[in-house]
């Protein structure tokens, strides 16, 4: 697995990074629409045609979203969507692979059979923690030491966690519904979010911060995220966040670090230690929108304590 190198603007994989990485052996190219913002489809397609390569379109974050004049989703050989946690659709777990292809499409429903049946035993829930926990950790890790090279303990730990996600999905009434509804929904439900993310970048304009706008043009947004333009505040405006009892987080890197440590990605070095989403789905009213940004600029004031690990001390002229 190569990884590509990401714009930073709209944090979506770079076509240019893409041609410089494919060769012979390369199988698949897989785009990721990351938070709602889209990824150069048509480019990224036309790209693997002239290759022979296929595409796995990563719409997880983007249901019902819009990418050069298709809907997200739909542009690769094969796309995977999310019904899981706090997508946009959401149905408690699992997903979903779509394609064109029939003879593929059967293939994979015959293998699929041959997955485990989806539970959920007590010690599921115990498990899901420890990777969380886990995958956190090593961020905290690389945030505190960005050279630091922990690809062995993050490739070396994945297995014990690969039955968490290989599993059957139950064809089950109240998922179907749950799904169902998501999909009556999901047009004003997106509508919705960006009006929520039109709000806090309204909000965030004057402060010392960096917010993408793709998403206005995607059409959907699964989080808001900004970047804190001095990255040694970004925890604390994180920690201020979440002492408000806000939904906030910050625990995203760079995979090419993570799992092989790599560290010539200069865009995903200067965006990872600096992202923070924040919600846009219904829990984030007006009021609720409005506070978050209250926070962020009063914590955006607060000067640095890299004694107090980052904690942060107020500035003398507030």
């Amino acid at each position: 697995m190569t990884a590509g190198i990401v714009d930073r603007d709209t944090f979506t994989i770079s076509v240019e990074s893409i041609e410089g990485k494919l060769t012979a052996d390369t199988k698949a190219i897989m785009p990721v629409h990351i938070f709602g913002h889209a990824a150069p489809m048509a480019r990224i397609t036309a790209l693997a045609a002239e290759r022979n390569v296929i595409v796995i379109e990563d719409a997880a974050q983007a249901a019902g979203g819009v990418c050069d004049g298709q809907p997200m989703g739909g542009h690769g050989d094969f796309s995977i969507l999310s019904f899981g946690g706090d997508k946009i659709i959401r149905a408690g777990a699992g997903g979903a692979l779509l394609t064109d292809n029939d003879v593929l499409a059967a293939t994979i429903a015959a293998d699929a059979q041959s997955l485990p049946r989806f539970s959920r035993p007590p010690a599921y829930a115990l498990k899901s923690l420890s990777h969380r926990n886990l995958c956190h950790a090593l961020v905290d890790l690389l945030r505190v030491d960005p050279d630091l090279d922990l690809s062995d303990i993050f490739m070396n730990a994945m297995p014990l966690y690969a039955d968490l996600y290989l599993q059957r999905s139950p064809e089950a009434p109240e998922i179907l519904d749950e799904i169902a509804r998501g999909l009556e929904t999901l047009d004003e439900n997106n509508r919705l979010r960006v009006d929520r993310g039109r709000r806090y970048q309204e909000l965030l304009s004057g402060s010392d911060v960096t917010v993408p706008q793709c998403w206005a043009d995607s059409g959907v947004l699964w989080r808001f995220s900004f970047l804190v333009n001095d990255p040694a505040k970004t925890a604390a405006v994180t920690q201020a966040l979440r002492d408000e009892q806000i939904h906030a987080s910050n625990h995203y890197w760079s995979l090419a670090d993570l799992m092989y440590g790599v560290k010539d990605h200069p865009n995903t070095a200067h965006i990872c230690p600096r992202i923070v989403n924040l919600w846009v789905d219904g829990t984030a009213t007006p009021e609720y929108v409005a506070r978050s940004c209250d926070v962020i600029e009063t914590s955006l004031r607060v000067r640095p304590d890299h004694r107090a690990g980052g904690a942060g001390v107020r500035s003398p002229q507030l």
